[in-house]
């Protein structure tokens, strides 16, 4: 059901223009927390600059709102209430100002607070508001979408922490792991343009399976470009700021274990070779040669370090067979 309106309702103009002003508003509360929550991750972990960020923001949400914003628009227009229940359009338009000028608002509140908040969510438990006190409805399901959002925000962490965060090395692993992240979500986005594209963009006459070809082949690609050009890029940047916030020092050898089949362990020091270490004497001079922290750190882990270290005093201190393989 289409509501009819004269061309040049007087009476409804003001409405129109009142909401098109509240409407500038509500983008600059949206520009200052929805966008901040998008890239504050991004910011925050130094991926990229807030210069960076505020002019990737400006170019992808506008982008955004023309490829998938239309049905969404649609959606909120009409998939959270039925317009055709109201019979005066007058009271539509009125109730759909309030909700536009209550979601202002509470961005704006939100924002001073420094409170991450949604857009989305506000605009649509705005306009539940008003339909349950003018019609009565009710519309459950969308109280359904942060919850599931939460519980893959969840599931997506235990699954980085696991397989990354928890590796001896993360940084390599997290290379790795890199193509497919990429290849992932460029391929999420590439399926929610084509599925959800307005009808200007006519891709709305691709059938399913030719969505699916283009989605996988795209995320495919992308991967494939991550693997052979960004992530060498990436290593060597990386390994370079490590030098850099290293310092010259970084370039002398440390005390280092490393094992042998021999009695005792080789002990790498500073430019020295490896040493074999055959005698209690000898064995302990060059464990006094290691740094602090590296014997604490031996100590917890290799336990003979302990019983070779209680012997300093003591040069004949007897060390049974078995105590040091």
């Amino acid at each position: 059901m289409v509501i009819a309106l004269e061309p040049c309702s007087v009476e409804l103009l003001w409405i129109l223009i009142f909401g098109f002003l509240v409407a500038f508003v509500l983008a600059f509360g949206i520009g200052a927390n929805d966008v901040a929550n998008s890239f504050g991750t991004s910011v925050g972990s130094k991926v990229l600059t807030l210069k960076q960020a505020c002019i990737l923001a400006t170019i992808f949400e506008i982008l955004g709102s023309i490829l998938i914003g239309a049905k969404v628009s649609d959606t909120i227009r009409k998939g959270i209430i039925d317009p055709t229940s109201f019979e005066n359009p007058k009271e539509l338009m009125l109730g759909q100002l309030s909700s536009l000028i209550g979601c202002c608002i509470w961005l704006l509140v939100a924002t001073f607070f420094n409170l991450p908040v949604s857009g989305t969510h506000s605009i649509v438990g705005g306009t539940i508001g008003f339909a349950l006190i003018s019609q009565g409805s009710r519309r459950a399901s969308w109280f359904v979408s942060p919850v599931l959002a939460g519980v893959i925000s969840i599931v997506v962490f235990i699954l980085i922490r696991k397989f990354i965060l928890e590796q001896s090395n993360q940084m390599n692993v997290a290379l790795r792991w890199l193509p497919v992240f990429y290849g992932v979500t460029i391929m999420i986005n590439v399926f929610s343009i084509i599925h959800s594209a307005p009808p200007i963009l006519y891709f709305d006459r691709i059938r399913l399976w030719g969505n699916f070809i283009i989605t996988i082949s795209t995320g495919l690609i992308i991967g494939l470009t991550v693997l052979i050009v960004v992530k060498p890029r990436l290593k060597k940047s990386i390994e370079a700021t490590l030098r850099k916030k290293r310092g010259p020092e970084s370039t002398e050898e440390k005390p280092q274990l490393t094992k042998t089949d021999g009695r005792f362990e080789t002990y790498t020091v500073s430019r020295l070779e490896n040493v074999n270490t055959s005698d209690k004497e000898t064995q302990i001079d060059h464990i006094s040669m290691l740094k602090e922290y590296d014997l604490i750190r031996y100590q917890q882990q290799h336990p003979f370090v302990d019983i070779i270290h209680d012997c300093r005093q003591n040069i004949d201190c007897p060390i049974q067979d078995g105590q040091v393989e």
